[in-house]
């Protein structure tokens, strides 16, 4: 197919040439005023992305004064208290003990 016959059936010529070389794809027109808002829209844009960033500094505030306010996991109190009893006690005295807390919290 020639260049001709391809400009006359109105396809474009996608594809490799002769030489190796790809042909390139024809580039659109460059339009500069294409993607431009009008500033009633970007205003909207900008007062909702200042009260987006206000509501989430709020509720950042609000984790903190929370994280603040209570205590760590006791979990980890809990643990914490494990790894004490083994520098005392020694290994199999710790095991005992932590099966009875265990004991003792599944009867609670």
């Amino acid at each position: 197919m020639s260049a001709v016959e391809v400009a006359d059936s109105g396809k474009t010529a996608v594809g490799m040439r002769k030489n190796g070389k790809n042909w390139h794809t024809p580039k659109k027109p460059f339009r500069p005023t294409a993607g431009l808002k009008s500033y009633e829209k970007r205003l909207e844009e900008r007062n909702n992305l200042a009260a987006m960033k206000e509501r989430e500094k709020e509720m950042k505030e609000e984790k903190e004064a929370e994280r603040q306010t209570y205590p760590s996991n006791q979990r980890s109190k809990s643990r914490q208290g494990r790894k004490r009893a083994i520098r005392e006690d020694g290994r199999e005295n710790a095991q005992k003990t932590s099966r009875e807390e265990e004991a003792e919290g599944e009867e609670e």
